[in-house]
């Protein structure tokens, strides 16, 4: 089962909203006749109003309500915040037999929740340290 839930808001679950902060340098090359691209991109997201589970429970609490003793969706999730913020590399060969691109990215997520982890803030699933494509 996926553990990504969706929920209209209503007087309980807030709009989701996020701030976004990022900018990119590009610089275009040749080398050895062949062209490139390198990118590098920093970035910052600060989320609030986010959802999670209330410890106990998951995504078959919402689908079998009678097993689980729920009475309804807001007596087994949670609202808080959360942030990320990391970096984007990027070079890409444009010219010649073999081209493509690789890209590296570095990213630090958190999330805070004031019935979760003792109010402590805690890494995510998103929060994926290193990743190349």
């Amino acid at each position: 089962m996926p553990q990504d839930i969706i929920l209209s808001a209503n007087s309980f679950t807030k709009p989701q909203t996020a701030n976004n902060f990022s900018m990119e340098y590009v610089h275009d090359f040749e080398f050895d006749k062949e062209k490139f691209t390198f990118s590098v991109q920093p970035f910052y997201k600060q989320l609030e109003n986010i959802i999670s589970f209330k410890d106990g429970f998951d995504t078959r609490s919402l689908m079998f309500n009678e097993i689980y003793k729920a009475n309804n969706y807001s007596d087994i999730i949670t609202t808080g915040k959360g942030s990320s913020y990391g970096l984007e590399l990027m070079l890409e060969k444009k010219t010649g037999k073999l081209n493509g691109w690789i890209n590296y990215t570095y990213l630090k997520a958190s999330n805070q929740f004031d019935a979760l982890n003792n109010g402590l803030a805690f890494s995510p699933l998103q929060d994926r340290r290193h990743t190349i494509i």
